[in-house]
């Protein structure tokens, strides 16, 4: 699969300087205009699995699940790599999977940007220094699933493989309030199938909570939500639509309620377990500590997280 590589095409308008975003990023030399190309991936065709990457600039660039343009060797890395970063307000995106274009005229000594929601579809997260006024403050690489950057943005500022992604229907949004979806979900789960009392399920205090939401064409599969108001965040009424079970759902709404906890400056996790949910939690990185307990008539376990955030 090696056979084919060609180096990283930078238009001739760009040059590298100091970045503040990220120490070092793709300038405008002369004005850029929109629609215009800035540069193209190179790399070889690659399997996941064979990508070369010294983790201080990803040198490769996703074209499948399985499949991505990029290194194999460390010699093959400082060739292909192309140095354009992350900005919550972009002025690139991506034309098919390697091109990326100006999305607006780009004046001299500007710096081309592009929102990484645009390509990446992977598990990282990092801090944000792009000092925009709509930041994020927290980046994902899955932020493509945030409902309202696909309402924003159009479908062409999305690579063709993110857009298949989005083509099938998930997104995931978050919530200061109940809504009907999540009151009918969190009581066919925990009232009707695990046999929680209803007046336990709903005390009557949810405005406290961020409601973290997935959705599959707009019907909600994946639901939990976050206290941020102690010291730590606990995670808790974590749920999947049973017809939805066992398609990662479990593991990608955590995810995002984690990602949430970060975001209100909250990296210690706590999660209340029922004993039939242990190992899932476990395989998510959370610990068992201490001795099981009686929560709303039903036996827990006492699980924690701490999570690191890249810069």
């Amino acid at each position: 699969m090696r056979k084919i590589k060609k180096e990283t095409f930078v238009s001739e308008k760009i040059e590298l300087l100091n970045s503040a975003i990220n120490g070092v990023g793709m300038f405008a030399k002369t004005k850029v205009y929109q629609e215009e190309i800035v540069w193209i991936k190179g790399g070889y065709i690659l399997k996941t699995s064979e990508i070369f990457t010294s983790g201080v600039i990803n040198s490769y660039l996703l074209i499948s699940d399985d499949i991505a343009i990029g290194a194999y060797t460390e010699k093959d890395e400082e060739k292909i790599k192309a140095y354009c970063n992350h900005s919550c307000n972009p002025n690139s995106r991506v034309q098919g999977n390697i091109v990326f274009v100006a999305s607006k005229d780009i004046e001299v000594d500007k710096e081309i940007l592009v929102d990484y929601a645009f390509i990446d579809n992977e598990n990282y997260r990092f801090k944000c220094n792009c000092k925009a006024s709509n930041c994020r403050k927290i980046i994902t690489g899955f932020d493509w699933q945030l409902k309202k950057l696909q309402q924003m943005y159009k479908k062409e500022y999305f690579s063709s493989y993110i857009q298949s992604k989005i083509n099938l229907g998930i997104s995931v949004d978050f919530k200061c309030q109940l809504d009907k979806q999540i009151k009918d979900l969190r009581e066919k789960v925990f009232v009707n199938e695990l046999n929680f009392d209803i007046q336990d399920e709903f005390q009557g205090n949810e405005e406290k909570f961020i409601h973290c939401c997935l959705y599959k064409n707009d019907e909600l599969i994946a639901y939990a939500r976050v206290d941020v108001e102690e010291e730590y965040a606990r995670i808790g009424r974590i749920l999947v639509k049973k017809e939805e079970r066992g398609n990662g759902y479990g593991k990608q709404i955590i995810f995002w309620a984690e990602t949430e906890a970060l975001k209100n400056n909250k990296s210690n996790i706590i999660v209340h377990s029922i004993e039939s949910a242990l190992s899932f939690y476990e395989n998510q990185g959370y610990i068992t500590l201490g001795e099981k307990f009686v929560e709303e008539s039903r036996n827990h376990y006492l699980l924690n997280k701490h999570l690191e955030l890249n810069d």
